[in-house]
């Protein structure tokens, strides 16, 4: 705190006016009696004195002239002071405030508040003003919009406090100017609030506007509509086009649904290439529904990016609640859950969440949950099935299947398992695993000759592991830590991958050729287009989809084509999913020599699998299935091994 003195004589601190100096603001003006000051500086005596700006003229500032100290110390101030009547017009102004406001002091004799202040403010100020009246001794503070020259508003910072002059009512302002600290804080509410790719809201203002709504329930009393959107095959347009590609994309796509729905509706991206509608007072589900619609309809027309044309889909899903029965988070949830369906589903369309849908979440949401401490605890086991020719039943290879006992649902067949281990992205960590331990067992059976050249191990591979860039190098590692030799295994490509993306296919057939291992091309036949790929990369077997062993007890032309060109390649092909004596006798009518399933060989645990690798000429002996012929002969012939993406 500092103040001003005179120095000649007793020392008179303040007439009616202290002046309370703290930087780097003036925090108040307030009157006050006369203090007389000793020449030792203490205080000598209180005056009852009349006020020496009674006879001033109060707009002008002449009324300061009995005070001159005080005068020259608000005139001096870089802070705007204006000194109101109780009828808000100014008795004074300082040089700062005429600086603030671009106004000559002329303009502002005898102006009033409401010719400064923005029509929206003026009754904020007032009924603090009239606060004061109440309790003198308080001090407000504003931020208020004050007019700055003809056209324009400035914020201000303004400090009031009642100043009691010979006119009772009077108050004192003190103006910082805050435009700048105002435009700051806008631009940092715009940044915590929008999206910076797409300028739409973010998750926080869509979640803070969502609870705001929700709290209007006993004034809105119709439901609200969300529809959570998810752009199909977005990562592929990353990975393909780059990022800046991306970006674009989806504010094209935010520009399309911004057209699509209402002023007073919300739209937000809440990250990644998921977007959700906040759609307000609707009256019905088909409301949400027909706006569902109309966004599939915009997703039909491509995106022009970069002068490439770019076509994609969205899958949504809807919910449609009333404030009064669901929080904010529950909603989001439904919409979600819905949306998880329509990908289920086959993606392109949109699901309107309903309750068993939401048991089903739930149940995968428990059963994620156990996976991942089924990964921590190493619970997973391999089931080894074979494969055998079909005229001897002689093992030509085995599969590897992955195994887990659920501790409540049981025995957890591959199929359903592999779904869930993608369903909650664990597909990567676990691979890891298996091919370490493929390879570890691979090498046991090397060691009896079950194993070689001739009889390997196949890895099917997901189409996740294939797009994975450090799959050569995690390969070439889990080989070399069980030491086994590159040509005992076989590594299986889904069809449609390599049919999706020809260069990753080629690049990857590149590392197998060089690490030493063979590769296999799995569910073959499903897609009539991957036949160029059989003199082009180095296959050795062809897995058929399980829907050609079906077909071929109808005659089965493709199957037989099939076998008779890659016979002239020397490639072996190996049908799957044999489940009866009818199918296995129309692969053979086909020339299918290998087959797999159920009507073959059952999954068999380690020590099953071991012990019949041990039988002499490597007879099946587990299956009720009869051969054709029981011959012995010929010599042994591959093994083959698969993991989780078992179909």
């Amino acid at each position: 705190m500092r103040f001003i003195r005179n120095d000649a004589g007793p020392s008179a601190y303040g007439a009616r006016f202290c002046a309370f100096v703290t930087r780097p603001q003036i925090a108040l003006l307030y009157s006050a009696p006369p203090i007389i000051m000793s020449a030792d500086d203490q205080p000598s005596s209180l005056l009852e004195e009349e006020d020496p700006l009674a006879e001033s003229e109060c707009a002008t500032g002449e009324h300061l002239s009995g005070a001159a100290p005080y005068r020259e110390l608000i005139a001096a101030l870089p802070h705007g002071v204006l000194i109101l009547s109780r009828e808000h017009t100014l008795l004074y102004a300082n040089p700062a405030a005429c600086l603030l406001f671009k106004k000559p002091l002329s303009q502002l004799e005898s102006a009033s508040l409401t010719d400064l202040l923005h029509p929206d403010d003026y009754p904020v100020i007032i009924e603090k003003l009239q606060g004061l009246d109440v309790d003198p001794s308080e001090t407000v503070q504003l931020t208020l919009r004050f007019e700055q020259g003809a056209t324009a508003w400035c914020w201000l910072e303004c400090t009031a406090r009642s100043l009691p002059l010979e006119q009772p009512g009077s108050t004192v302002l003190v103006l910082r100017d805050f435009s700048n600290h105002q435009e700051e804080l806008e631009r940092l509410t715009h940044l915590a609030f929008t999206d910076p790719v797409t300028n739409l809201a973010n998750r926080a203002f869509l979640s803070q506007r969502l609870e705001h709504r929700l709290k209007l329930r006993d004034l809105h009393s119709r439901p609200i509509g969300i529809i959570s959107i998810d752009l199909d095959g977005f990562k592929r347009v990353n990975d393909t086009f780059g990022h800046a590609v991306g970006d674009e994309l989806l504010r094209q796509f935010g520009a399309r649904l911004r057209k699509t729905v209402r002023d007073a509706d919300t739209v937000a991206r809440m990250g990644g290439d998921e977007f959700v509608l906040l759609l307000e007072e609707v009256s019905q589900l088909k409301e949400v529904s027909a706006c569902a619609q109309r966004l599939l309809g915009e997703l039909w027309s491509p995106f022009l990016v970069n002068g490439r044309e770019i076509a994609i889909t969205g899958s949504m899903g809807l919910t449609l609640g009333s404030s009064t029965q669901f929080s904010a988070e529950e909603l989001l949830r439904q919409a979600d859950t819905a949306l998880y369906r329509a990908k289920a589903l086959g993606k392109a369309r949109y699901v309107v969440f309903d309750e068993p849908a939401r048991a089903q979440d739930q149940e995968r949401l428990d059963r994620e949950t156990e996976l991942r401490q089924a990964v921590k605890s190493r619970e997973f086991k391999l089931r080894y099935q074979p494969e055998v020719e079909l005229q001897t039943g002689k093992i030509s290879s085995i599969e590897p299947l992955l195994h887990w006992d659920h501790p409540r649902r049981g025995a957890m067949n591959s199929a359903d398992l592999s779904t869930s281990i993608q369903e909650a992205s664990l597909g990567r960590e676990i691979s890891r695993w298996l091919h370490d331990e493929v390879c570890r067992q691979a090498k046991q059976w090397s060691r009896i000759g079950a194993v070689n050249s001739r009889v390997q191990v196949v890895l099917s591979l997901s189409a996740e592991d294939l797009r994975c860039e450090e799959l050569p190098a995690e390969l070439a590692s889990s080989l070399t830590q069980a030491d086994l030799p590159p040509h005992c295994l076989l590594i299986a490509c889904p069809e449609s991958v390599l049919m999706e993306d020809v260069e990753l296919a080629k690049r990857r057939a590149r590392a197998f050729r060089n690490l030493g291992v063979g590769l296999a091309i799995d569910n073959f036949g499903a897609r009539f287009g991957s036949l160029r790929f059989l003199e082009s990369l180095p296959i050795q077997v062809l897995r058929v989809d399980p829907t050609l062993v079906e077909d071929a007890e109808n005659g089965g032309a493709l199957l037989r084509a099939i076998c008779s060109i890659a016979r002239d390649l020397q490639i072996r092909v190996c049908a799957r999913c044999v489940g009866t004596p009818e199918q296995r006798d129309a692969l053979l009518r086909a020339n299918c020599d290998f087959g797999q399933g159920s009507l073959l060989a059952p999954p068999l645990t380690e020590s099953e699998m071991s012990r019949q690798l041990r039988e002499p000429g490597r007879v099946i002996a587990t299956s009720d299935a009869t051969f054709p012929s029981g011959s012995q002969s010929g010599g042994e012939t591959g093994h083959v091994l698969r993991g989780h993406s078992r179909g």
